[in-house]
């Protein structure tokens, strides 16, 4: 039964040890800006769509072969 105990032990560390996020103005900012870079990408026409995203394709294949 002592391994069953075990189990249902409380951890050994503390919420107040744990420092979950330490600078949420970055995730704002990052959803802010992540929700004004959709905004510009919709609004755009369809054929600049297409070239942004096989720019970003093709950047992306290089960043990830080399």
């Amino acid at each position: 039964t002592s391994g069953h105990e075990a189990l249902l032990a409380p951890p050994t560390s503390t919420w107040s040890d744990i420092n979950i996020c330490t600078h949420p103005e970055v995730m704002v900012l990052s959803v802010v800006v992540a929700m004004v870079t959709c905004t510009v990408f919709l609004r755009l026409s369809c054929v600049l769509q297409l070239v942004f995203l096989l720019l970003a394709a093709v950047l992306y294949t290089y960043v990830i072969e080399t």
